[in-house]
């Protein structure tokens, strides 16, 4: 959200958006260059989240009893399943670095742009965390409702219970988004 907030209202405030509209550079060019870095830096958060959780997972430290490591080492995260989760993450990352662009363009500056972001972040949280309740499941037509998708294919990934019809949908809609 912050380097989103500063490439377009706090571009505004230090009046260097200026430079880049005067620029013999297309404004798209510039727009998609700015989409481009926000995506990087969702999936770079994205990375390190995904390595953090699977090193702790793993990590003798975290399973105290026999029970808790027997169940830890039953959540199947190998490099196959890392990179469907990444290649559900990317069109997601995408979309969400695209509508943070298009929210922030709106502020005049840096705590305005915190202030319309704010909202979003709180609005995504909501089917996020419905895809990871119990009884929800991953039809084609659940596939199509973003965030939710990307949170249920997951989950199913992680379980075991994902199919590729699904993974496909859920990918083209995100694609689509």
């Amino acid at each position: 959200m912050y380097p989103v907030i500063d490439m377009t209202a706090g571009e505004k405030e230090r009046k260097t958006i200026e430079a880049f509209l005067a620029s013999p550079v297309h404004r798209l060019e510039i727009v998609i260059g700015k989409i481009l870095t926000a995506t990087v830096a969702i999936l770079v958060t994205a990375a390190l989240t995904l390595a953090s959780v699977t090193f702790s997972i793993r990590s003798e430290n975290f399973s105290r009893t026999p029970e808790m490591k027997a169940m830890m080492q039953t959540i199947p995260l190998d490099g196959q399943n890392l990179a469907l989760i990444a290649l559900t993450l990317l069109p997601l990352a995408i979309l969400a670095a695209s509508m943070m662009i298009a929210i922030a363009l709106f502020a005049r500056s840096f705590k305005e742009g915190q202030s319309y972001l704010t909202p979003l972040a709180f609005i995504v949280i909501f089917p996020a965390l419905m895809g990871g309740l119990p009884g929800m499941e991953l039809s084609l037509l659940t596939a199509l409702v973003p965030i939710l998708n990307a949170s249920q294919l997951i989950r199913g990934i992680l379980l075991g219970e994902w199919t590729v019809p699904v993974f496909a949908m859920t990918l083209a809609a995100n694609v689509v988004y």
